[in-house]
């Protein structure tokens, strides 16, 4: 939550500071509702489709609930994970990290009504502990796309592998050898006090990027 307004504090010294003045937060509300009312009527959302992209919309839509309160942003949610019968995609595909950020939506809607099917994904997230290589996290996006599931489930579950394993990807993403267990390089730059996209990008300047 403390996230979450600290955003739309950021957000709201950008209008204050481009427009000479600092909207209400009602108009915030506002504006934030009628985007959303508008996405929803001009595109199609995939039932059935628990995928990184529509994953990563769902997650801002449940930050957007948390700040205002729009149950239809739930409904709408708890509609689709269900679609998704609260997993991700399964297989070779359910070690790509990218897939595990509909479990960011997915454990929000079981801490507003908790039901035990809502955490259907956790048996995915436990097989991963032992399928999944270090370093298999090696580009930024993950620690959006995965992080964030991984400890959500951990503290709804109170279990500590799914914790330390997501820390251990977090080290090893982050910090590579030295820091993490990784014999790859880490893609935090202490000097710049930035992350690497991935490591395809070490090396270069940052005029090149």
């Amino acid at each position: 939550m403390m996230a979450n307004k600290s955003i739309c504090l950021i957000f709201l010294l950008f209008v204050g500071f481009a427009y000479g003045s600092m909207p209400t937060s009602d108009s915030v509300v506002t504006a934030m509702d009628s985007a959303a009312e508008y996405f929803q009527k001009h595109h199609y959302i995939p039932l059935g489709d628990c995928g990184w992209q529509i994953s990563a919309y769902f997650a801002g839509s449940m930050a957007h609930y948390n700040i205002t309160g729009n149950k239809n942003l739930t409904d709408i949610a708890d509609k689709w994970a269900a679609h998704s019968f609260w997993i991700c995609w399964i297989g070779i595909y359910a070690l790509n990290p990218n897939n595990y950020a509909c479990g960011m939506t997915y454990s929000t809607l079981y801490e507003l009504s908790p039901d035990p099917k809502k955490l259907a994904l956790q048996g995915t997230l436990k097989a991963a502990i032992k399928d999944s290589p270090l370093y298999s996290w090696w580009w930024i996006d993950t620690l959006f796309m995965a992080l964030g599931t991984w400890f959500h489930y951990g503290n709804i579950l109170n279990n500590h592998q799914l914790w330390d394993f997501a820390y251990a990807q977090y080290n090893s993403t982050a910090y590579g050898g030295p820091k993490g267990a990784s014999s790859e390089p880490g893609l935090w730059d202490e000097n710049m006090g930035l992350f690497y996209r991935d490591a395809s990008f070490f090396g270069k300047k940052i005029n090149e990027w």
